[in-house]
């Protein structure tokens, strides 16, 4: 799938080696315009497109079918409905989610409250809201049933995982952590974080258990969710020459912690010093800029600039 500036969606045709103009077909069948800046793949080989244009609706297409205009299923959802986004869980619901709810696309389960994210932590499916609010789905119910969380909680920027049993959120008081298991949580306060104006923009959990924070400010936070406390890293010397303006945690299939901030700063975490060292990002060619980066399903992290493009095999 392929998205222009322009917000035309494309699909590249791999056997014909040739881009279909989806936005036409759609066309041609609804008379209806789609402009999109964002498509959703499902692993059943359907796509979702939704529309960007205000109250326009959304699109479901069967990619291996592009041809039939009949796998084309047009959403319109309520007067006044807006979708936002499309994500499917592990047992495979796909979950739509607009301005005034969520629901599954089956219709299986609707809940009438507009929830902004979603993250399963083993079995489980958790909701949060911006304004700080989580719940968990009652697959009996069909519902979604609150989870307290502490008084000074006012916002929540993302969720996360800690292994496999417990639920991460960034909130604007630190990290909240439920555990699914004992259903026990507690609130982890930011070390050396002193404004509610920064925010978390990424949460790592690690091989081993650690969970690693970083803000938009490149603050780099490393979580001892066991003991609940946090400690503000300190990355090392940056290299004499910029060499990212991305910021990022990874963790490599060899689970070394490789980070880079906006500030410059490219390198790993050295688990014997308990430090991050800078580590000079080079090609054959020149000194490559981070501007973009993508980690492929074999765990190599590509990045590229403005002239680059480049493969780190870790």
């Amino acid at each position: 799938w392929c998205v222009t500036y322009d917000q035309k969606v494309f699909l590249f045709d791999r056997k014909r080696s040739e881009y279909i103009d989806i936005g036409r077909k759609i066309n041609e069948r609804f008379n209806l315009n789609l402009n999109s800046s964002r498509t959703f793949p499902m692993s059943n080989g359907y796509t979702w497109l939704i529309n960007d244009v205000s109250g326009g609706p959304a699109f479901c297409i069967r990619d291996s079918a592009y041809e039939d205009s009949k796998s084309i299923k047009v959403y319109t959802g309520k007067k006044g409905e807006q979708i936002r986004w499309v994500e499917e869980d592990d047992k495979h619901r796909q979950w739509i989610f607009s301005n005034i709810r969520i629901m599954t696309s089956d219709s299986a389960y609707v809940i009438n409250y507009p929830y902004d994210m979603i993250k399963q932590v083993g079995n489980l499916v958790f909701f949060a809201t911006f304004d700080g609010k989580i719940g968990i789905l009652s697959e009996k119910n069909a519902s979604v049933l609150p989870i307290q969380i502490p008084s000074q909680v006012k916002s929540i920027k993302q969720l996360g995982t800690v292994g496999q049993t417990m639920l991460a959120a960034a909130t604007n008081a630190g990290i909240f952590i439920y555990n699914t298991e004992n259903h026990k949580s507690k609130l982890i306060p930011l070390s050396g974080i002193f404004s509610n104006d920064v925010n978390v923009i990424q949460m790592l959990s690690d091989e081993i258990g650690r969970l690693w924070v970083m803000t938009d400010n490149d603050d780099v936070i490393l979580v001892d969710v066991k003991e609940g406390v946090s400690k503000k890293m300190e990355c090392g010397p940056t290299a004499v020459l910029k060499q990212t303006n991305r910021s990022f945690i990874y963790e490599d299939k060899h689970h070394t912690i490789w980070v880079a901030t906006t500030r410059g700063f490219s390198g790993y975490y050295d688990e014997e010093k308990h430090i991050f060292v800078s580590t000079p990002i080079r090609t054959t060619v020149f000194q490559p800029i981070i501007e973009n980066y993508f980690i492929d399903q074999q765990g190599n992290m590509w990045y590229f600039g403005d002239h680059n493009l480049a493969m780190v095999n870790f």
